[in-house]
């Protein structure tokens, strides 16, 4: 194997690792040949040299040889037990390396020295190489660096779902993100795509090491990964889909090299997997618990995903084509690392060994924690967390991530949820949760928490299903508007557009089987639903209502002919005062107000002149989730003009919780019934 390579991993701290040499050296060990003694040299005559070409060794098992030329017995020392000795005859001493370094570079020391005459010496030195080239270490703010001499970055992805707490003595990250979904919740990057170091160290073989605690039943169809980058390249370490055992990948040959353990994690116990794949043996193999469990045959050569978006290592999940990460992880992660290194049975086991830390069993447990992450509050408000395992009793305590500030609240536990009330003087910031319970604890997660005297206890929004409810139908259709009704959601987007001969036509995109639906006559948009067919639809369910898109058109005039013709069809069927109307064009929703006044008509921008929409009837600022998020004063201050607050399109669940928390009226979402889960546990 090439000379060590940057690699990737995670160790809460220092781990040393002893490997016995067993597929790189001889099967068993001679026994050596002594130098013969000969007494008829004085000991002052006696003399010894010795040295090796080799200055830097590399691998587990790898030889190095010692040339040694003394006229006397001679034998040697070690500076520290990183070398066995292999065989040894009068003028050749053969060493194999025995034991990597976890700890950097280091330097041992080779002392050859004649047996009747010590001071005779030869010192002689050999580096051997560190096999991490990346030592993640995690912070109490739940950011992480690199230890090693390498120095790659990690990227924290910030949110509520990812924490650290101590265990064991270890910073250990937990995540608290939907399992197997996608997930813009907190997890780390480690992008590696424009470094070649990374990808070739991978290129000869390697191994991946993993830690991990599954936090929840795992009830996914999909795949489900803690640390992995995989992509149509790649390599990582997962829960199946379907088996649902811990597995290891490698994308080797062209085809996926999937080596299965057997092994279906349970929830609360940790686990230590190693996955290898061994390049020069054209296998791919998987260790739990120091033990090998299974061996698929993997010839040929590596491959990384051909997408460089995708070539990053993910913590907490996996790497999507896009800035989040994907198939999340629910539990905590203890280490996750990569070798440059093709690690034997016996390297596993030892490395199984010193990640055997006795994190305990605390008697505190909560399960489905749900809180709000980004809150809003009045001075001296109430904060609650919603969770499984509350007991009277129970205190929250607050430490700003800054180290600065820090309190102990007592909890009201009422059921599954936990309340507590700040004092008026509560310095606003970020903070990490934790729950206390006599002598135990237990981590809740990281809130962001501001204060208001304008500020409204958190009240529960409308959910707004954009396009309909459309998981399993097509969306903007009368079976999606007839989906959410039977839901049960508050409201439902829909788009209209004006055909040529006047009909209002329902569809989001301009297109419709091919053609372009404003410059097409009502006939030619064969199936094509209609606004009037929409509210039909609507009636038979009062409780759901219409939120009209007008879309914008070629020209002011054909937005303006749409808009006349919407509000004669909603006025001549009795649904303007039920309907909500919104709209990019700002003349539009000026149009609409003047024309249906006292209805709620939104306008889709990002604006900041709140007071100039009130002014113009239009009393719906509707923000999008990035402006919004980026400018939270705007909704104290819609609030205080006596607008409502729409927020669009957010299809997270953090990011739903985030919404909730600034106090937003309605949320426009693709997964409406996310929202309402999330909704039911707390209204």
């Amino acid at each position: 194997m090439a000379s060590l390579h940057k690699v990737i991993g995670i160790c809460a701290g220092a781990l040393a690792l002893s490997i016995m040499a067993v597929s790189c050296g001889p099967e068993k060990v001679p026994e050596p040949t002594p130098t013969p003694p000969n007494p008829s040299i004085p000991v002052e005559d006696i003399y010894l040299t010795a040295a090796t070409r080799t200055k830097a060794i590399t691998d587990p098992g790898a030889t190095l040889a010692v040339e040694v030329d003394c006229n006397d017995e001679w034998d040697f020392a070690l500076s520290e037990p990183y070398f066995m000795e292999v065989s040894r005859t009068k003028t050749e001493l053969v060493l194999a390396l025995d034991r990597l370094s976890f700890e950097g570079d280091r330097k041992i020391g080779i002392s050859v020295y004649a047996k009747r005459a010590p001071e005779v010496k030869k010192e002689l030195s050999v580096k051997v190489k560190s096999a991490l080239g990346l030592d993640v270490a995690f912070a109490d703010d739940g950011s992480a660096k690199d230890l090693s001499s390498n120095k790659m970055f990690i990227k924290q992805e910030e949110g509520s779902g990812a924490v650290v707490y101590k265990a064991g003595g270890k910073n250990v990250v937990k995540f608290y993100s939907e399992l197997g979904g996608k997930s813009t919740e907190g997890y780390y990057k480690v992008d590696y795509s424009s470094g070649a170091t990374l990808k070739n160290a991978l290129a000869d073989g390697y191994s991946v090491e993993v830690q991990f605690m599954l936090g929840q039943k795992n009830e996914c169809s999909g795949d489900v990964m803690m640390f992995s980058s995989i992509g149509d390249g790649g390599t990582g370490v997962f829960l199946a889909a379907g088996s649902k055992d811990i597995a290891f990948s490698a994308n080797v040959g062209g085809e996926w090299k999937v080596a299965k353990s057997g092994v279906v994690p349970e929830v609360g116990r940790y686990y230590h997997v190693t996955g290898v794949w061994d390049k020069s043996a054209g296998k791919v193999r998987i260790y739990v618990d120091g033990e090998l469990k299974s061996e698929v045959d993997a010839a040929g050569e590596f491959a990384l995903s051909s997408s460089v978006a995708q070539r990053w290592f993910c913590i907490g999940g996996n790497c999507s084509s896009g800035n989040y990460a994907d198939k999340s992880w629910n539990g905590d992660v203890v280490l996750a690392r990569v070798y440059d290194a093709v690690l034997r049975a016996s390297d596993v086991a030892e490395l199984r060994k010193s990640a055997d830390v006795d994190f305990g069993t605390s008697e505190v447990k909560l399960e489905d924690i749900l809180y709000l992450p980004l809150c809003v509050l009045p001075y001296g408000g109430e904060y609650t967390v919603y969770a499984n395992g509350f007991k009277q009793a129970d205190k929250l305590r607050f430490e700003s991530l800054d180290g600065m500030h820090s309190a102990t609240l007592d909890g009201v536990v009422k059921g599954d949820r936990l309340s507590v009330k700040f004092p008026t003087d509560f310095v606003e910031g970020k903070y990490k949760m934790t729950l206390l319970r006599g002598e135990g604890s237990a981590p809740v997660g990281l809130c962001e928490l501001s204060f208001s005297k304008n500020a409204r206890p958190v009240s529960r929004p409308e959910i707004v299903a954009h396009r309909g409810f459309h998981k399993t139908v097509m969306e903007n259709s009368i079976p999606a508007l007839e989906a959410a009704q039977k839901a049960g959601f508050d409201a439902v987007e829909l788009d209209i557009w004006l055909t040529t001969d006047g009909r209002l036509v329902v569809n989001h995109d301009g297109k419709w089987n091919g053609k372009t639906v404003q410059d097409s006559s009502y006939g030619e948009l064969a199936g094509i639903p209609t606004l009037e067919e929409f509210i039909v639809q609507a009636r038979k369910y009062p409780k759901t209502k219409l939120v009209i898109e007008i879309k914008e058109h070629s020209s002011a005039k054909r937005n303006a002919d749409c808009t006349a013709e919407m509000v004669r069809i909603v006025k001549e069927m009795g649904y303007e005062s039920t309907a909500e109307y919104i709209c990019f064009d700002l003349d539009v929703c000026k149009q609409i107000a003047a024309a249906l006044p006292g209805t709620m008509v939104g306008y889709l921008s990002s604006t900041s002149d709140l007071q100039g929409l009130k002014d113009a009837g239009i009393m719906c600022a509707d923000f999008s989730d990035s402006y919004l998020f980026n400018n939270p004063s705007l909704f104290e201050t819609a609030h205080s003009l006596g607008m409502k607050v729409n927020i669009w399109t957010v299809n997270s669940e953090y990011d739903m919780k985030k919404a909730i928390g600034l106090g937003v009226d309605y949320i426009t979402t693709d997964s409406p019934d996310d929202l309402q889960r999330i909704l039911s546990r707390m209204f």
